[in-house]
């Protein structure tokens, strides 16, 4: 029996009370994010005669890296505003910037998590085009298109699984280092990963699904070129699919909640017995 199952009506609950001001969170983390990346990348943008070479490439990654900071640290502040609600503890939309007031830890946080991110993406990347190689020209770019998208997800769903809980840590203990809330995070669900990953597929698991679908389907409208969809169409699919991703993320950040809260008052419970 999954240990976790218990904490499903909590999740619901939670979700159904505090949607707006968790949707305005992640609206909010949206727009600043996007608004980030067009200051940094912009001006990339602006001169499309620069030629491709190591003046304009490290500027841009760099610019790149800075923007990404940035959404990390608004998503410090998310995985903080949606435990506090969760717990029924004093929460505003002034803590979605707590990333921001806890700077260094936050930076130092969000570049372990790019940096591991991009190592893995480039490693599943080098075997999606090996992989790739052994079919025809006309299918090899659809192939790699696929198998990037699916290493994207797959290696974004180990990161969180493992070190998703480190924000927690580090708000709960503002001496604690980054080395040991990441430490931390990783025996939350040490032994119970799988039990943890199928209680976020049912918290969350029906919007991942029918983003999921939406998004299938339009890539697949625009690597086939599917006449037949109209424009009205179209956009309702795109507004459909980050409506479901959306939904979907804010019920997967209160599985997080559900699961570090249960698993602290479980050790607190035990402390006595230690000591």
């Amino acid at each position: 029996m999954n240990p976790f199952k218990k904490l499903l009506p909590a999740v619901r609950l939670c979700a159904l009370r505090n949607l707006p001001k968790l949707a305005l969170a992640e609206l909010l983390t949206a727009l600043i994010s996007a608004f980030a990346f067009f200051i940094f990348i912009a001006p990339f943008n602006i001169n499309q005669s620069i030629q491709l070479s190591f003046q304009t490439v490290a500027p841009f990654f760099i610019s790149l890296l800075l923007s990404l900071v940035i959404s990390y640290l608004l998503q410090y502040g998310c995985f903080v505003l949606t435990d506090l609600l969760y717990t029924g503890r004093y929460a505003v939309i002034g803590h979605l910037f707590t990333g921001f007031r806890d700077f260094k830890r936050g930076v130092r946080t969000a570049l372990f998590f790019m940096l591991t991110y991009i190592f893995a993406l480039f490693s599943a990347s080098a075997l999606g085009w090996a992989a790739s190689t052994f079919f025809p020209g006309s299918f090899r770019l659809n192939m790699l298109l696929a198998v990037t998208i699916i290493c994207v997800f797959v290696t974004l769903a180990v990161l969180y699984v493992r070190w998703g809980f480190v924000w927690f840590f580090l708000y709960d203990d503002p001496s604690l280092p980054v080395r040991q809330a990441l430490h931390k995070s990783a025996l939350v669900t040490k032994k119970k990963r799988i039990a943890f990953v199928l209680f976020c597929l049912q918290s969350g698991g029906l919007y991942l699904l029918c983003a999921a679908l939406v998004l299938i389907f339009l890539l697949a409208q625009s690597l086939f070129d599917f006449s037949v969809i109209s424009s009205p169409l179209d956009a309702f699919l795109r507004m459909l699919y980050m409506l479901c991703l959306y939904m979907a993320l804010i019920r997967l950040r209160i599985a997080f909640a559900a699961v570090y809260e249960a698993e602290r008052e479980k050790d607190a419970a035990l402390l006595p017995e230690n000591t």
